[in-house]
């Protein structure tokens, strides 16, 4: 379940998303003028629970991917992490991939 999708090929962070941007994406991934990619490379769609926003495997696509497994509360602890950092100033995106690793959230500030 990552916070992160492209979005006809655009790096998309559900949880920096306003309420309408989210609205009209899911609006726009349901009436297929829109297609959503997650990091695993297959396709998916917006999705809504417990209050939390993510990307999710559309029914159907037979792939389990790495954050399958994650459970709504890390979720919910990625996402939190996300906006706390924006709002303090910082750079963060989710799910950042590395030589080996992946990290949940990474944040910078350019303050050095």
């Amino acid at each position: 379940m990552p916070l992160l999708a492209l979005a006809d090929g655009q790096r998309t962070v559900s949880s920096l998303l306003s309420d309408e941007q989210w609205n009209d994406l899911q609006k726009a991934v349901r009436a297929k003028s829109v297609t959503l990619t997650l990091p695993c490379g297959q396709p998916g769609h917006p999705k809504t629970r417990h209050g939390t926003r993510f990307f999710a495997h559309n029914p159907g696509a037979g792939h389990e991917c790495e954050s399958a497994a994650e459970t709504a509360q890390h979720l919910r602890a990625k996402d939190i992490i996300v906006k706390a950092a924006v709002a303090a100033g910082w750079h963060a995106e989710p799910e950042v991939r590395g030589d080996g690793w992946v990290a949940d959230v990474l944040a910078h500030n350019d303050s050095g």
